[in-house]
């Protein structure tokens, strides 16, 4: 083990107490005296004890004391947390929960200690506080509780005269709002202010509502109602509310006269706004009319229009457009004969026509020229009866034979209607024929064949004459042989005839031809002489197309009859005649394409009463005289054909039995049953 050295030098010597010996006696005193000193020690160390003990108690009893101080200093005093800061019904909802919570915190801190006596000291401590406190807390609440009974009454009072002066229009609760208002300020001066106070105020507050509800009534219900207001309660305003009340009227007033000044005149400039649209509105609607649209009706609004402006020349010439529209309206689809009839009947007053008469007169004459204008265009029968009916005609499909069919019928029956021509073709659809038709025979024949999808020899006829015009009657002809039996080969040889024509034409004399054509004349009297010449023109083209095949160089008679015979449909099979001509009863007669003589004259020689109503295509047959033709005497008089199945009767005077329109009469033989 280390030793610390001890460093040599001079050393100091211990030399030993004399003492002297302690005897017996001595010893039993000393150790007597020892435990008496002992005894007192212990005596005066329970004392200190006790002393300690006590002091323990009251550091403990003074720390809870400064941490509930503390707490009440929070709680209580403190500017930003504690309760003195809160005011008014804050402060009383508040200042007895903070002394609950005080006195449970201080239940809390004496509860932690340990020793009664700290306890004691500490709730001794903590109850004087505690009794200081809420006497100081008492007098707070006193002085808040008065500030908030204030504050509240003060407002009470505002709300009450603002819920008067906003009830304006109802007296009762005006005066129980001012009511409440006064005796709550009552309350107030008992409280701690003044009986003059008290009057101030009231007097003040009701100036103000009654002010407040005078300019409602003036703003609300006009200047003469704030006015009686104000002079009923006219003792309750104090000076500068009068002035307010009574400027307020006499501003309103004079805003009310100002307001109607310029009403007035926007009411002004308005109407003659109003008028002046409203005249540009009848100008553009008249404008529009002018074109065509619009009825008779629109023409009378226009005129009543212009009559509420103001405009009665305007409006007198509204009306009379009217009834020209009206005419038109009247005669919509009319045929030409009916509106001729009637204009003339109008013309024939001369001079003594009513303006209702005049304008009606105008207007069918516009009818009549409209009526005339649809009727000349191709396919005008059709476009008049479209027009008449407000009915668009079905498109024609050159793919579709039905779509054909359709149309045929459809002009067929718009010709009977508006008395036009039978004319299956519009413009358009013209145009797309018209090349093949100046073309070779086999383009020819394809036109013919094309319009021969119509299957109504009308329409067909129709459609060949819309083709060829005035020009071309063997191509005419060609179309009422193409749908006869056999029909197609004659149409052929008629087409093929105009390219034979240049190398045959010395085979053929005129003159001679003529003359033979004249001989037979009487079977066609009652076709269209446009149709005549047709014929003649179909028979040369077949005479030059046979003398080609045969070779023939010379004028052959015979030739030219059968030529004649062919162009009417005539053609031999099995030794019976079909088509052509015949003899009957002296005299020649046209027979329909494919049909024999014996279906014509059986038909004629059994009419019946009803045969002619279901086969009648005119007005009853009537004699010149105006007397009616029975038909017993139709059935002694040659038939005559007019073109198709359709045949007239020829007196032995050689005229056509008319009709009381004077056309003649017709009927259909294809309708008449076969006996």
């Amino acid at each position: 083990m280390a030793r610390v050295p001890i460093p040599a030098g001079r050393s100091v010597q211990v030399q030993p107490l004399d003492a002297r010996p302690l005897r017996y006696t001595e010893s039993r005193n000393f150790v007597g005296d020892a435990v008496e000193r002992f005894g007192q020690s212990l005596g005066g160390l329970a004392d200190g004890l006790q002393d300690l003990s006590t002091r323990k108690a009251e550091y403990s009893a003074k720390d809870a004391a400064v941490k509930f101080a503390a707490l009440e200093g929070e709680r209580v005093h403190d500017p930003e947390t504690g309760l003195f800061r809160l005011q008014g019904k804050a402060a009383l909802d508040a200042y007895e929960g903070t002394l609950e919570d005080l006195g449970k915190e201080a239940s809390k801190l004496s509860a932690g200690l340990q020793s009664p006596l700290a306890k004691r000291m500490f709730d001794d401590n903590a109850a004087a506080r505690m009794e200081t406190l809420r006497r100081q807390v008492g007098g707070f609440v006193v002085r808040e509780r008065q500030a908030y009974e204030d504050t509240t009454d003060k407002a009470l009072v505002e709300t009450s005269f603002r819920d008067a002066g906003r009830a304006w229009d109802d007296d009762e609760q005006i005066e129980i709002g001012i009511a409440t208002a006064a005796s709550v300020i009552a309350r107030m001066a008992n409280r701690d202010k003044s009986v003059v106070w008290a009057q101030n105020e009231i007097e003040r507050g009701e100036s103000n509502t009654r002010r407040d509800v005078s300019l409602a009534r003036v703003a609300n219900l006009g200047p003469d109602a704030g006015e009686a207001y104000f002079k009923k309660h006219e003792a309750a305003f104090d000076p500068d509310d009068a002035r307010a009340v009574q400027g307020a009227i006499r501003v309103r007033r004079e805003a009310i006269a100002a307001d109607e000044r310029r009403v007035a005149a926007e009411a002004r400039a308005q109407a003659a706004a109003a008028k002046s649209e409203e005249r540009e509105r009848l100008e553009t609607m008249r404008v529009q009319l002018d074109t065509g649209a619009g009825s008779s009706a629109d023409w009378i609004a226009l005129s009543e229009g212009y009559r509420a402006i103001g405009d009665t020349s305007n409006a007198a010439a509204a009306r009379a457009k009217a009834g020209e529209t009206r005419a038109a309206e009247g005669y919509r689809g009319a045929p030409l004969t009916q509106i001729d009839q009637d204009i003339a009947a109008l013309e024939a007053k001369q001079g003594k026509l009513s303006p209702d008469q005049a304008s009606r007169l105008n207007g069918l004459r516009s009818v009549r020229q409209q009526t005339a204008s649809r009727l000349e265009q191709p396919g005008g029968a059709m476009a008049q009866e479209q027009y008449a009916t407000g009915k668009p005609v079905a498109a024609l499909d050159f793919n579709d034979p039905d779509s054909f069919r359709a149309r045929g019928q459809f002009a067929v029956a718009a010709a009977s209607r508006q008395g036009g021509r039978v004319e299956p073709l519009f413009g358009e659809e013209l145009r797309k024929l018209e090349g093949s038709v100046a073309g070779e025979s086999a383009e020819r024949l394809k036109a013919l064949r094309t319009i021969s999808l119509f299957r109504d020899p009308r329409a067909i006829e129709g459609a060949a004459r819309q083709l060829t015009g005035d020009s071309d009657g063997a191509f005419r002809v060609a179309a009422t042989l193409i749908t006869s039996p056999g029909g197609e080969k004659l149409a052929l040889e008629v087409l093929r005839g105009k390219d034979a024509l240049a190398t045959s034409e010395k085979a053929f004399s005129t003159s001679l031809a003529q003359y033979e054509f004249n001989r037979s004349a009487g079977a066609l009297a009652g076709l269209p002489p446009d149709y005549t010449r047709d014929v003649f023109d179909a028979a040369k083209a077949v005479y030059a197309e046979r003398a080609r095949q045969q070779g023939q160089t010379a004028w052959d008679a015979n030739l030219w009859r059968s030529s004649i015979n062919a162009a009417l449909g005539g053609e031999t099979k099995g030794g019976r005649q079909y088509g052509g001509l015949v003899r009957y009863k002296d005299k020649w007669v046209s027979l329909p394409p494919g049909w024999t003589s014996e279906g014509v004259f059986r038909r004629v020689a059994s009419l019946t009463g009803p045969d002619t109503k279901k086969s009648a295509v005119s007005d009853a047959a009537v004699w010149p005289d105006g007397s009616t033709v029975t038909v017993g005497q139709l059935r002694d008089l040659v038939p005559v054909r007019l073109g198709g199945t359709r045949y007239g009767f020829q007196t032995r005077a050689g005229r056509l039995v008319g009709t009381k329109s004077g056309r003649p009469y017709t009927l259909d033989l294809a309708k008449v049953p076969a006996k």
